[in-house]
């Protein structure tokens, strides 16, 4: 399962649950984010990365400053369900189901935790 932020520099995402930001989100610091492909479907030997901040709507951010994980990954299951065509189709396709997305998405975000720790709270 590849979940992508489709950004431009017209149009700003949310790196948690790819909402449309207006204006400028919010910023998270967060030092850079190393994953293996191998637990997201990509392939063996392959890294993907995150790099510096995470920007955040309004309601991922509010969940991030409470630190609720939980709600945050379900937040990003039910919004990336609805938008990502191929979050979609591997739903309907019973390619991956809601509990095991929830559970890719806790591998995701689970370095931006642990980097938020070590570079401090905002």
């Amino acid at each position: 399962m590849i979940m992508m932020n489709r950004s431009s520099p017209e149009q700003k995402l949310c790196d948690f649950c790819n909402e449309v930001i207006l204006g400028d989100g919010v910023s998270f610091p967060c030092g850079n984010c190393d994953y293996d492909g191998a637990d997201y479907g990509v392939g063996e030997n392959v890294t993907l990365r995150t790099e510096g901040d995470w920007i955040a709507c309004d309601n991922c951010a509010a969940l991030v400053r409470d630190g609720d994980r939980s709600g945050l990954v379900w937040r990003s299951a039910k919004r990336l369900s609805r938008v990502v065509p191929e979050i979609r189709s591997a739903l309907r396709s019973g390619e991956t189901t809601i509990p095991e997305l929830v559970g890719t998405l806790g591998r995701i975000h689970a370095p931006f935790w642990y980097q938020r720790e070590k570079v401090g709270k905002q």
